[in-house]
């Protein structure tokens, strides 16, 4: 005479509410905002893959309806848990130029979307700046078929080997206006904190002892801060 088999108990169901309710509610919780985080994590991670595999294993021995239910949903539910509870690595800066240009500091202002670029020069000329433009549009057209200075007219003269800000918000005169636009010029429609940016920025100087004109072209994306 064939066992019956035998499906979740009601024990076993309210089990998986209260591994449920801890580790996706109190644990990840207590995680943010305490001390004992790596603690809590381990047991948050660890508990529900123990249970996930009690139920597969249960429902694999007694494959009922009931118990093969259960066990995609707890899948659901643990594939769901991963993805609410892993820690966002944020994405490191970015703020890259061709060699002879180097970003020491940047940073985008939330509300105002305006850039804060240090850059340092290692051309072998006396360099003076012009204009900065940071955009969205990373067409190579836009560093030959557009108009790039300060506003007001401003000039940022740098010795080579030598540091300056060439956009900076608290200054003043034309490096204090540089903002950060979309592709078509238009001002952002996300500058909150946090938001994250990709474009590029374009720095137009002249070689003070050859009195040549360059655009160079750097990478930036970032996160806009306070």
């Amino acid at each position: 005479m064939k066992q019956a088999k035998k499906s979740l108990t009601a024990k076993e169901f309210l089990l998986i509410a209260i591994i449920a309710f801890l580790c996706f509610i109190i644990l990840p919780v207590s995680f943010k905002y305490t001390i004992g985080g790596i603690g809590v994590l381990v047991i948050c991670m660890v508990l529900p893959i123990g249970i996930l595999l009690y139920f597969l294993l249960k429902a694999i021995q007694t494959p009922t309806p009931r118990n093969i239910m259960v066990a995609i949903a707890l899948v659901l539910l643990f594939a769901f848990y991963i993805w609410i509870s892993t820690p966002n690595v944020p994405t490191p800066a970015q703020c890259t130029f061709p060699t002879g240009i180097l970003c020491v500091t940047s940073k985008l202002s939330a509300g105002t979307g305006k850039l804060t670029l240090e850059i340092g020069q290692g051309t072998g000329h006396r360099i003076i700046v012009t204009g900065v433009s940071c955009t969205k549009n990373t067409s190579w057209e836009y560093a030959t078929n557009s108009f790039i200075d300060y506003e007001p007219d401003t000039n940022v003269t740098i010795e080579s080997r030598s540091m300056a800000y060439v956009a900076k918000e608290d200054s003043s005169g034309g490096i204090a206006n540089v903002t950060c636009t979309d592709q078509n010029g238009a001002a952002l429609t996300s500058t909150n904190i946090g938001a994250r940016y990709n474009g590029k920025i374009y720095i137009n100087y002249t070689e003070a002892d050859t009195n040549i004109q360059r655009i160079v072209v750097g990478t930036f994306s970032v996160r806009f801060e306070a």
